[in-house]
């Protein structure tokens, strides 16, 4: 988009807010003053800004570092509850994993031997120098459940599994 507006193509960029538009402060500034050389107008409509108007580079930057600020707070604040739950030996992320159960009451992981014996299936089909997408094709043609319960297994689930040194890793 940047490039279109300094071809002339584009003369106006609107966006939800400053903090949308950039990372931070430096960034705002240095593509606001390239746009604003190319006479290229960013409207940022919470704060209610046109950088081509005489609003100022002052608002725009005491604007810009707040929504930085904003930005860096709430990554700390995630970072912060994600390091709660790892110390307090909760899954962080966990969306399943493919021959194993979740208990969300007990936190314990316990063997599905049902979908265990399709996993070591697969490894013995590839120790013996079948690729993936056979692989997937014979449990298509066996009807066996994917993950997602489909029945259609597809090559890149099936290599997924098989890259995974350690299943448990997945978890």
């Amino acid at each position: 988009m940047i490039a279109d507006c300094m071809e002339g193509k584009i003369d106006m960029i609107l966006t939800k807010s400053i903090s949308r538009f950039a990372r931070n402060t430096l960034d705002t500034l240095k593509y606001v003053r390239m746009l604003k050389e190319k006479n290229v107008a960013i409207l940022f409509e919470e704060e209610n800004l046109n950088t081509l108007t005489s609003a100022g580079e002052l608002m725009l930057t005491v604007l810009s570092a707040m929504a930085q600020q904003e930005s860096e707070n709430i990554s700390s604040h995630v970072l912060l509850g994600l390091k709660m739950k790892k110390d307090r030996g909760e899954l962080i992320g966990y969306n399943g994993c493919y021959g194993y159960n979740y208990n969300l009451e007990t936190k314990e992981i316990t063997i599905n031997e049902e979908e265990a014996n399709i996993v070591r299936y697969m490894f013995e089909r590839y120790v013996e120098g079948v690729g993936s997408s056979t692989i997937a094709k014979e449990l298509t043609e066996k009807e066996i459940k994917t993950p997602k319960g489909n029945i259609k297994w597809c090559e890149s689930t099936i290599r997924g599994i098989l890259k995974t040194k350690n299943i448990l890793e997945m978890c």
